[in-house]
């Protein structure tokens, strides 16, 4: 669809235009959506605020899900009716409600021992979110949800905060084959479902080099992390070195080698793809300031 911009004005001023065309022009042209907008994310503050309050006083699990589930009711509405001059808020709702659902179900029933279970439902609950509203910044969050599985995540103490990968190897596997087949299929698939491969297979990227970053610098026992499923919590230091002495171990130097070669690699095969270029070129940087001071 293309799109002609004109200074209507202008043109009747320079006699290109007589008045009664340029109204006629003017009434073809599209609404400014700049008020439209702002009334919208106001309606946002003032639902979020709503929302708050009501937890507030009464902070029970079972308020917020069925808050999270009128904002996800709202939002399919907002979707199912095509309603443009609320599509800002069918999105704001459509996050807050899946954020919502996912919040309440890790509350009710996230314990430790059943921390992969639980992070595999709310990956999916956030998969088939951003599916259905076709949201960009949900897709984001799908490939974060498969590294917890795989014992990666985040923490935050004081003037502080921490990126932690207990399987680098696997890390470093999964998502290297991940972000590579969603670049490749990013083209393939028709406008946003296009996009949300892409974006999809960027954040895998970052996580893929967040594997290697963290391997370079302790190497990894391949497998460590998933032996607390499988029954083998450690209950002392002994037991640990003890598994560890029969568990296979990659060097920590093995990493850095494979991650400046994978980085080389991406800066001379994956030209067409400017994201994983730049990103390639700051991790190998990131490399090598890592590997001087270690």
């Amino acid at each position: 669809m293309a799109k002609i911009i004109l200074d209507v004005d202008a043109l009747v001023a320079s006699g290109k235009l007589s008045t009664v065309e340029a109204d006629k022009l003017k009434s073809f042209a599209e609404p400014s959506r700049a008020v439209s907008t702002l009334v919208q994310v106001l309606y946002i503050f003032g639902a979020l605020g709503l929302a708050t309050g009501v937890v507030a006083l009464k902070p029970e699990p079972i308020v917020g899900l069925i808050l999270a589930l009128i904002a996800l009711g709202f939002a399919a509405w907002v979707q199912f009716t095509k309603n443009e001059s609320l599509s800002i808020l069918g999105i704001g709702m459509s996050l807050a409600g899946t954020l919502g659902v996912c919040g309440w179900f890790g509350t009710e029933f996230g314990t430790p021992t059943n921390a992969l279970l639980i992070n595999t439902v709310l990956t999916g609950l956030v998969l088939a979110s951003a599916l259905w509203f076709r949201s960009l910044f949900l897709i984001a969050l799908v490939p974060i949800g498969v590294a917890s599985m795989l014992g990666s995540g985040t923490m935050y103490w004081h003037a502080s905060y921490g990126i932690f990968v207990q399987e680098p190897t696997i890390t470093v596997i999964v998502f290297g084959i991940l972000a590579l087949g969603l670049f490749a299929l990013c083209y393939k698939l028709p406008d946003i479902r296009g996009m949300q491969a892409l974006i999809a297979a960027r954040v895998s990227w970052i996580i893929m080099n967040f594997g290697f970053w963290v391997g370079s610098l302790w190497g990894d026992y391949i497998g460590e992390h998933f032996q607390q499923y499988a029954g083998g919590q450690y209950t002392s230091y002994e037991e640990m070195e003890a598994w560890r002495l029969t568990a296979f171990h990659i060097p920590d130097y093995a990493f850095v080698i494979a991650w400046a070669l994978a980085s080389i690699a991406t800066i001379f095969y994956l030209k067409s793809h400017r994201f994983a270029v730049n990103a390639a070129i700051t991790f190998l940087a990131i490399n090598a300031y890592t590997q001087f001071f270690e």
